[in-house]
């Protein structure tokens, strides 16, 4: 990269699945190899720590049809899968003042964002839809990919590559661009290692394009026998279920024999992948990056070569999203819990946690269910980097509001702490809280008969633990006098 692209190191962490690393870290030597040949700072990445998730796993042999009528523990099963954490290492291609954040792929009337690593800013929703336009030259045209690029002061500029050397009046830009690009391809492999559901590794090779319903119907009978298979799980990409797809739908010559027939019922699945990826603008949520570019091939009702990663996941990724449907509406309403201001434990398992910047600083959001469904949020500015989805735990809290959001109910909690929930131990504490709240009840006002004899119950109870904490406590006295009086020789 030349001096007047003054490059800054970038930096940015994934946390992949170990299994996955060998084949990405091949992808990333290949991509690595072009960057040197352009004299680019190197795209370099080194592994960090190890860690355990538990994650379901569809169980062999269950097919799409199978996962939509059988309840979710015939179906899947519960796996401990080791995560290894990746940090990517570039350049943030500057240039004159400008710093690549972005590559956009045409899709006719509809783009595939790439993003480039280190730009922190969010790219404005109207380039997801705004045609190959170059604000240079101010012509649209045919082009099959833009560049994005922004200034310290927010300002966005789309520009084509025949007109980076007018826009950024430098001899040659075009070796930042390429090298914005890899780095954008180096991080879009690093993300699709952390999820399945988010695609494979790019492609190569010639221009292949099919019609988008016609390519996933043969998506679903690869995934009806032999499941959902990325790119990056394989040694061999050639035995992925994109391109095993691609081989069912469009053989090349003297391709291996194989059974390449389409169901009726991988037709429909293929029809309601891209209907439910086609409405996925009309949720009134944001879509991630990841959804934006499943709307956008389906949009376009095509697949080529470059999307041909991303169409095949949009089956695995609307299989997931009807399994997600199912769990909701299995579930019971959502209701309250407790007074606001009482302070008291909960066996709360851990739905979702993330973390955002606010005026404030960042903070994190905690999202809990217990075992009535009911929803319990806890927004903090410490955060416990411990706690792990989908593990539960004896959280105590003070409850500080109820409210509802998007029509659930839910229980704010404040001033948290968590530990691993033990069964025991978690009724001990519980009865504890419970009998101290009925005694300072009972000092303000009469109790209810029922309250009453709980109170007693628990009152008793408190006083036989209290006398057994006093016996055990004598006779460890007594065993400590008499091994110290062994010790010392006398009788």
């Amino acid at each position: 990269m030349t001096d007047a692209a003054a490059p800054a190191q970038t930096t940015q962490t994934f946390v992949v699945v170990l299994a996955k690393k060998d084949a990405l870290v091949g992808e990333l030597e290949r991509l690595a190899k072009r960057a040197r040949r352009l004299g680019s700072m190197p795209i370099t990445w080194t592994f960090g720590e190890i860690t355990t998730k538990e994650v379901s796993v569809r169980r062999p042999m269950v097919d799409d049809e199978d996962a939509a009528v059988l309840p979710g523990a015939m179906t899947h099963v519960t796996r401990k899968v080791p995560f290894i954490q990746l940090t990517l290492t570039g350049a943030a291609p500057r240039m004159a003042g400008w710093t690549f954040a972005a590559v956009i792929q045409n899709l006719e009337g509809i783009n595939i964002l790439r993003h480039v690593p280190g730009v922190e800013r969010e790219i404005p929703d109207q380039y997801r839809t705004r045609g190959p336009v170059c604000d240079h030259c101010q012509a649209q045209r045919n082009r099959k990919d833009t560049y994005l690029l922004v200034d310290e002061s927010g300002r966005w500029m789309q520009v084509g590559s025949s007109c980076l050397v007018d826009f950024l009046g430098h001899e040659d830009p075009h070796a930042v661009a390429s090298y914005a690009e890899l780095l954008a391809s180096a991080a879009g492999l690093c993300a699709s290692a952390e999820d399945d559901e988010e695609g494979g590794f790019g492609f190569g090779g010639g221009r292949r394009l099919y019609a988008l319903v016609e390519y996933l119907a043969c998506v679903a009978a690869e995934i009806r026998e032999s499941g959902w298979v990325p790119k990056s799980r394989v040694d061999n990409p050639a035995l992925s279920t994109a391109e095993q797809a691609a081989d069912r739908l469009d053989p090349p010559p003297r391709a291996t024999r194989r059974d390449r027939s389409v169901t009726d019922a991988d037709r429909a699945v293929a029809e309601a992948s891209a209907e439910w990826a086609l409405a996925l603008d009309q949720s009134g949520e944001h879509m991630n990056d990841y959804l934006w570019n499943l709307h956008a091939v389906a949009r376009a009702g095509v697949t080529e070569a470059r999307t041909i990663g991303i169409a095949a996941s949009m089956v695995a990724a609307y299989t997931k999203a009807e399994a997600r449907k199912r769990e909701l509406a299995a579930r019971k309403p959502s209701d309250y819990v407790g007074e606001i201001g009482e302070r008291r434990s909960f066996v709360l398992t851990l739905q979702r946690h993330h973390s955002f910047e606010t005026a404030f600083g960042w903070k994190s959001l905690y999202s809990f269910r217990d075992e009535e469904d009911n929803v319990f949020v806890w927004f903090t500015s410490a955060g416990d980097d411990e706690l792990t989805e989908g593990a539960t735990y004896t959280v105590l809290g003070t409850i500080k509001e109820h409210e509802e959001y998007k029509g659930t109910r839910q229980t704010i909690l404040s001033r948290c702490s968590a530990v691993e929930h033990d069964a025991a131990a978690y009724i001990a504490i519980r009865n504890e809280e419970v009998r101290k709240a009925l005694s300072k009840k009972a000092k303000k006002s009469a109790l209810t008969a029922e309250e009453q004899t709980q109170l007693d119950t628990l009152q008793k109870a408190a006083r036989e633990a209290a006398r057994e904490a006093r016996k055990q406590k004598k006779a460890a006295a007594l065993d400590e006098a008499t091994t110290t009086m062994v010790v010392c020789g006398q009788p």
